[in-house]
């Protein structure tokens, strides 16, 4: 299926911008962007958790960097507003595809039949 790999993990996605994603998933058949040391090139999945620090960071820098690199998916976890977010690219760019708070459930496109209820992420 793929690898799932945690923070601190580099991330290249240009010459000049490397990342740290709390969480990422690179499939299998693209296997060969995980370096010794770092993943050369856009991750299929990414997740960040957003803190009071990263907020700005995360939802806007971050988010756009990702479009711009082609990561194929990208989920934004609100512990605060006990929140996902799941975005997935579209004809104007990334969309809001997935969201549920407190009960609900977020599900993958890129990770057929993978989904999450929000309150066993939030409750753990």
């Amino acid at each position: 299926l793929g690898q799932v790999l945690f923070a601190p993990t580099d991330v290249v996605l240009t010459e000049t911008q490397v990342v740290q994603p709390d969480i990422l998933f690179v499939s299998g058949e693209r296997s060969a962007i995980i370096g010794e040391r770092a993943i050369h090139g856009a991750p299929d999945l990414v997740v960040e958790i957003l803190s009071p620090s990263s907020i700005h960071r995360d939802r806007h820098r971050k988010h756009a960097l990702y479009e711009r690199s082609g990561v194929r998916e990208y989920w934004l976890v609100d512990p605060a507003n006990r929140a996902i977010e799941v975005f997935f690219p579209g004809e104007a760019g990334y969309e809001l595809v997935s969201f549920a708070a407190e009960k609900g459930e977020v599900a993958s496109r890129v990770l057929d039949g993978f989904a999450v209820e929000v309150a066993e992420i939030m409750n753990s």
